[in-house]
């Protein structure tokens, strides 16, 4: 990458249940049945296996701190985006932290707000439950209007994390925490993903941090962006639909250059990305910035 770097590995976050677990057939059944209501439209691309800490600065001025969480690298690698993004962020003086997939667990997420991080770039699957979700035929439909009431206007970020039942019982019952399931995959195959909920009451104080949303739908409604804005975050970016993986890497890689290099603000550099590659030539899809404007 033209920097040096050195590798180390991310401390796993103990995960840990939260209150008594369930009697057999009561809460977990409940939620189990919820998993299978979160089945996602959407892939992007992703980075590969390896944490990287990328260092920037100088001996005058401490260097800033950036991290790429890359949920998707264990589905879709991109080495080359992996390279550039990290690339721009050295160049532009940040140490840059790179977290692979399995480490992209909810125990990351959690953890977000502790590390000073001034930009994020969550290459995460996210879908909208009510846009992007499919339901099924067999669950009462009354559950089903309780749960999409409740978090229909949430964007989901996804993690690598196995959804287990008895875990986070709290932030389960209360759609913080939620199950979701990959198109195509089997039902048994679930994870967690966190909604605008988890990051109101699960995340700390970010300091005018700038987060970038790569995943589909992700600024397709304002709630889980306004409660990164909510905790702190100077600014949200994401798509207002569906978008392919290559259309959301080169828009990426060209929003870090304004943002970074020509330094301008958030809504001018999405403004200037969008004129120069128009829409997703499959869904759509542009890129918009919460709060709209900045």
């Amino acid at each position: 990458m033209g920097r040096k770097s050195k590798a180390k590995r991310l401390e796993r976050s103990e995960r840990t249940a939260e209150g008594p677990r369930p009697a057999k057939g009561g809460a977990r059944r409940f939620w189990l049945l919820a998993a299978a209501i979160a089945v996602v439209v959407c892939v992007l691309a992703a980075v590969p296996a390896a944490f990287l800490l990328l260092r920037g600065g100088s001996a005058e001025q401490p260097p800033l701190k950036a991290a790429i969480l890359d949920q998707l690298s264990s589905r879709n690698p991109n080495q080359s985006f992996a390279d550039s993004a990290a690339t721009i962020l050295t160049n532009a003086g940040y140490d840059v932290e790179y977290y692979p997939g399995d480490a992209v667990d909810v125990e990351a997420y959690r953890a977000l707000a502790t590390h000073d991080y001034k930009v994020i770039i969550l290459r995460a699957h996210s879908a909208v439950p009510k846009k992007d979700l499919s339901l099924p035929t067999n669950v009462d439909q009354a559950v089903l209007d309780q749960i999409m009431n409740k978090i229909g206007d949430d964007v989901l970020l996804f993690t690598s994390q196995p959804y287990d039942g008895n875990a986070y019982l709290d932030d389960q019952k209360g759609l913080r925490l939620f199950p979701v399931v990959y198109a195509g995959d089997d039902m048994s195959k679930t994870y967690f993903a966190v909604s605008a909920g988890f990051v109101e009451s699960n995340m700390g104080h970010f300091d005018g941090t700038t987060v970038i949303l790569i995943g589909c739908s992700s600024l397709a409604t304002e709630k889980t962006a306004a409660a990164f804005v909510d905790k702190g975050a100077g600014a949200v970016t994401g798509w207002s639909d569906l978008v392919t993986p290559e259309h959301t890497d080169a828009a990426t890689e060209r929003l870090l250059q304004y943002l970074l290099k020509d330094h301008l603000s958030p809504a001018e550099a999405v403004e200037k990305v969008n004129a120069d590659l128009g829409p997703d030539p499959t869904y759509g899809a542009v890129l918009k910035s919460y709060p709209s404007g900045q």
